[in-house]
């Protein structure tokens, strides 16, 4: 229903998964506000991404992990094949 009024960022199947994206697109956060993880990231975009790599930032203890991944789109839905634990917030950079 949401797109058919206007083209609209989502997430599917990640309840209490918040999406900030940058107003130029190149910087994405998601964070979970849930005691769930998940395996993965479904995304219904907008419009095109910058790129189709990126690089995932997650700080893991008192480090910064960064990981560069493939984006691939089928059908305007992007999977991020990434891991969001419990409380976890991550960056997306394009």
């Amino acid at each position: 229903m949401l797109t058919s009024i206007t083209p609209i960022d989502y997430l599917i199947n990640t309840p209490h998964v918040k999406l900030n994206i940058q107003e130029n697109g190149k910087a994405v956060w998601l964070a979970n506000f849930n005691l769930d993880s998940y395996t993965e990231i479904k995304w219904h975009l907008s419009r095109d991404l910058p790129s189709d790599t990126a690089t995932l930032i997650r700080k893991h203890n008192n480090s910064v992990d960064k990981e560069v991944i493939k984006i691939k789109v089928v059908n305007g839905i992007t999977t991020i094949k990434a891991p969001l634990s419990p409380l976890e917030t991550i960056q997306l950079i394009f």
